[in-house]
């Protein structure tokens, strides 16, 4: 729901895109390792290895 948005901004610009969603869960038996800003540490070091692998190069355009 939340990448709808950006969906139809890069198609409409033809640009490649990603969604990455970080997950907090602060229910029953939260410790320090459910916090929202180590879910977003984790979202965003996932991306920043994709990238250093090189995983969004050579993506096709969408047409």
């Amino acid at each position: 729901m939340e990448g709808h948005g950006l969906y139809a901004a890069a198609a409409d610009a033809d640009v490649p895109w990603i969604v990455v969603k970080s997950i907090s869960d602060w229910g029953v038996d939260r410790d320090k390792y459910y916090e929202p800003g180590t879910a977003a540490a984790n979202a965003a070091d996932f991306v920043t290895h994709a990238v250093a692998l090189g995983a969004f190069d050579d993506l096709p355009r969408r047409r």
